[in-house]
């Protein structure tokens, strides 16, 4: 980790207490109020899609993954054990905003935001067959005695953390004809 990184990361634990990960459920509370408060219809599968588009995000914007909790590539697609026991409670359809106050830095709720902008009107079904969902879907490994593949946040950070500077090489290359 070179000097950069660590400071970020440094940043980060200091505007978040000892933490630098969120949870990906409290992220999931944030993405149903803002998908509520812009009448966008939320469900619980849509939820999961859009958790797994933020985190990819964050990854390729910062190289860190917002929340540690696995993906795990179950039949209806990608999603997150945790929110799905968190969640099931409130039911499939989300109706009502959360009634709490999650800390976040002002990039990671631009990640929420632009997500939810770009992919928001798509059902769950329709986020799940974008490439960047059916990508994280191979990265799967599904370990012997386990029921469902998954995909951890150490590698999908490997697998996504150099999109921005490959982006940045390309327009480089691009601007200058090289």
């Amino acid at each position: 980790m070179d000097i950069n990184q660590k400071n970020i990361k440094e940043i980060i634990k200091m505007q978040r207490g000892s933490r630098i990960m969120c949870k990906a459920s409290e992220i999931g509370k944030i993405i149903v109020n803002k998908c509520l408060q812009n009448g966008i219809e939320i469900n619980t599968q849509k939820l999961q899609k859009l958790l797994v588009l933020v985190q990819v995000e964050c990854i390729k914007d910062s190289g860190f993954p917002l929340f540690s909790e696995d993906i795990r590539i179950w039949d209806c697609g990608v999603a997150i054990k945790e929110v799905d026991e968190d969640f099931r409670q409130f039911g499939t359809q989300f109706t009502t905003e959360f009634n709490e106050n999650i800390v976040l830095l002002d990039s990671e709720m631009q990640y929420i935001d632009n997500i939810i902008n770009t992919y928001g009107s798509l059902t769950a079904s329709q986020l799940n067959a974008l490439p960047i969902n059916q990508k994280v879907i191979s990265m799967g490994i599904k370990h012997e005695n386990e029921t469902y593949a998954h995909v951890t946040a150490e590698r999908m950070t490997e697998e996504f953390k150099n999109d921005k500077a490959n982006r940045l090489l390309k327009t480089f290359k691009t601007k200058y004809h090289y």
